[in-house]
C-alpha cells in the first residue's frame, strides 16, 4: 500500500489538472503570448517541411507540438496540443520528483517533496498553460533521474543523460547547465566511483 502512494498522488495531481485544464480555453496574455508568437508558427513550418524562424529558443518545443498534433489530429488547435502536452508534463514532473529524492533520501522525502512540489506556488498555473516550462522541467528532472538511478548500468546512465540533455539543450538553450551538472557528476565528484581514464572516457 505504502509504494502506491506516489501513484495515488500523480492520478490526484492528474484529475485536479484536468479540471483546471478545462476551464482554460485559450491563451492569456501572462505566459502565453509566446505560444502564438513563436512555437505555434514553427511548428506549423515544421509539419509543412519548414525551417523554424525562432532563434531565441531551440526546435525542440515545436517539433513535439508538431507530432503530437499529427499523431492526434489536433493540427488545427496546437493551443489545445500545447496546454494538455503541459498538462501530462506536470504529472510526470511530480513523479520523476518522487523518483529522485527518494533514490536520493529515501522514500518518504521523495513522497513529501512530490507533494510540496505539485501544491507549491505556480506551479498548477504553468501546469495548464501552453508554454515550454512545465515541458523542459520534465526533461531536465528526467535527466537527473537517469543518472542518479543506480538500478541502470553506468552506459545506459550516461547514453541516457546525454540523450535526455541534448532534448533539453534543444527545448531551451540554458538547458546547457545540464551538461555541466552531468560532467562534473562524473569527472569532479565520480558518481560511479570509477578511475579517471573511465570517468573521461564516459565523459
Amino acid at each position: 500500500m505504502k509504494r502506491a502512494l506516489p501513484l495515488l498522488l500523480s492520478v490526484l495531481h492528474f484529475a485536479l489538472l484536468v479540471w483546471l485544464a478545462r476551464q482554460h480555453p485559450f491563451g492569456t496574455y501572462a505566459t502565453e503570448t509566446d505560444f502564438y508568437h513563436f512555437f505555434a508558427p514553427d511548428a506549423e513550418r515544421l509539419a509543412s517541411g519548414q525551417f523554424p524562424t525562432n532563434t531565441y529558443q531551440g526546435p525542440g518545443y515545436p517539433v513535439a507540438l508538431a507530432l503530437l498534433a499529427k499523431l492526434t489530429g489536433l493540427s488545427g488547435d496546437l493551443f489545445t496540443v500545447g496546454k494538455w502536452l503541459s498538462v501530462v508534463c506536470a504529472v510526470a514532473c511530480g513523479w520523476l520528483i518522487f523518483r529522485l529524492f527518494a533514490q536520493l533520501f529515501g522514500f518518504w522525502v521523495g513522497v513529501g517533496a512530490q507533494a510540496l512540489a505539485v501544491a507549491s506556488g505556480e506551479f498548477p498555473q504553468f501546469s495548464i498553460s501552453a508554454t515550454t516550462d512545465v515541458f523542459f522541467l520534465a526533461l531536465c528532472l528526467a535527466t537527473l533521474v537517469v543518472l542518479t538511478d543506480e538500478r541502470l548500468s553506468i552506459r545506459w546512465r550516461t547514453g541516457g543523460a546525454a540523450v535526455l540533455t541534448s532534448l533539453s539543450y534543444l527545448t531551451r538553450y540554458n538547458g546547457l547547465f545540464l551538461l555541466v551538472v552531468c560532467l562534473c557528476s562524473l569527472l569532479l565528484l565520480n558518481l560511479f566511483q570509477l578511475d579517471w581514464r573511465r570517468r573521461l572516457r564516459l565523459a
